[in-house]
C-alpha cells in the first residue's frame, strides 16, 4: 500500500480496521502537528496557521471555528487544571457563560450551509 494511502497508518502501512480507527488516528495526528506548531512558541506560527486557515473553505473555516467552540466547551466543563492551563479554564468558562447567554444550550454548534 501506499505510504499516503488514506486507507492505512501512515507509519506503518496497516490498514485501518475501520473508519472509527482512522478517525482517531487522522485526529491524534492533527493534535499533534498543531501541539508542535505551538510549542515553537512563535507568534508567526500562529499568524501563519490563521492565514493558512484564512484560505480554506468557509465550510471548513466554519467546521474549525466548531471544533474551537467545542474546545472552549471541553475546558469550561473540567475539574482538573493546575496553573499551567488555568487561564484556557477560566476563558473558556466566560467564553461559555457569555455565548450560552446570546445564543442558549446550542452556543457550540456553528450553522453549516
Amino acid at each position: 500500500m501506499a505510504k499516503n494511502d488514506p486507507e492505512t497508518d501512515n507509519l506503518l502501512g496497516v490498514p485501518f480496521a475501520n473508519e472509527r480507527v482512522r478517525r482517531e488516528h487522522e485526529a491524534r495526528e492533527c493534535a499533534r502537528r498543531i501541539g508542535s506548531m505551538l510549542n515553537s512558541g512563535s507568534d508567526a506560527a500562529t499568524e501563519q496557521f490563521i492565514d493558512q486557515m484564512s484560505a480554506e473553505h468557509r465550510t471548513l473555516q466554519q467546521l474549525f471555528t466548531r471544533l474551537c467552540l467545542h474546545w472552549f466547551k471541553y475546558n469550561s466543563e473540567t475539574p482538573f487544571f493546575d496553573g499551567r492551563n488555568e487561564y484556557t479554564v477560566k476563558v473558556s468558562k466566560e467564553i461559555r457563560a457569555k455565548l450560552e447567554e446570546r445564543l442558549g444550550s446550542a452556543w457550540c454548534h456553528t450553522p453549516l450551509i
